[in-house]
């Protein structure tokens, strides 16, 4: 797991990634030769707004 946070006078951004060596399962399923690959990052976004002292979750975004 990475995670890694990036801060604006407006927001705080928040990535989170995750690194599978072998991606070959899909959905528990063995996928020999279809959608297997090597080296694949999955991550997640999450923009938090800044009111005040507060952060207000915006929008979430990730890519599988």
């Amino acid at each position: 797991m990475y995670v890694h946070t990036i801060e604006t006078d407006d927001y705080l951004y928040i990535q989170y990634g995750s690194y599978y060596s072998r991606n070959d399962k899909l959905c528990g399923l063995e996928v020999p030769s279809v959608g297997a690959h090597d080296h694949d990052w999955e991550s997640i976004y999450v923009y938090l707004e800044k009111s005040h002292d507060n952060y207000i979750p915006a929008y979430i975004t990730y890519f599988k």
